[in-house]
């Protein structure tokens, strides 16, 4: 059984620890996430992880008002690094949430301003080593980067589900 400490732990210790291990939504408060994490978190990762195939995140976030531009920077930096260093990223994106709006027609989206700091980000590994191995570099900026700047964070697996073939 997992603790909320435990939780906080994974999620700050590295996303991709934090999902792997607890294949369910995490939500996670930037100040009550511990700095240091746990070291063997990647070699605890369930069978589901290693069967193989596409590895995808989607991460809820709440970033502080006034880091907002300093973390979309970062964002573009670790991006760059992605692209030019790290095999088998597939996905690598930010989206601003745009929630309804209220009184509005049904699926009516609204505006950032709406809703503002938050935002999901979706990433997506051709398989578990590639995930792995962006993860040694892009966890010590998680840790700490991303906590100073974020007021939460929700950490959810994603599997594809077939539609058409």
């Amino acid at each position: 059984m997992r603790t909320a400490a435990s939780v906080r732990a994974l999620a700050y210790g590295g996303l991709l620890a934090a999902a792997l291990l607890l294949g369910s939504p995490t939500m996670v408060s930037a100040q009550s996430a511990p700095a240091a994490a746990p070291a063997a978190a990647a070699a605890r990762a369930p069978a589901r992880a290693a069967r193989g195939g596409p590895f995808i995140l989607m991460i809820q976030l709440t970033v502080k008002p006034d880091r907002e531009q300093d973390f979309v920077k970062l964002l573009r930096q670790m991006k760059d690094r992605v692209v030019h260093q790290d095999h088998g990223n597939i996905l690598y994106e930010l989206f601003a949430v745009a929630p309804p709006r209220q009184g509005g027609a049904a699926g009516q989206a609204g505006t950032q301003a709406d809703q503002p700091h938050r935002y999901i980000f979706l990433e997506e590994w051709r398989d578990q080593a590639a995930a792995t191995a962006h993860g040694k570099w892009a966890g010590p900026i998680v840790r700490t980067q991303w906590r100073e700047m974020t007021d939460s964070m929700q950490v959810i697996p994603l599997s594809r589900v077939p539609l058409l073939r």
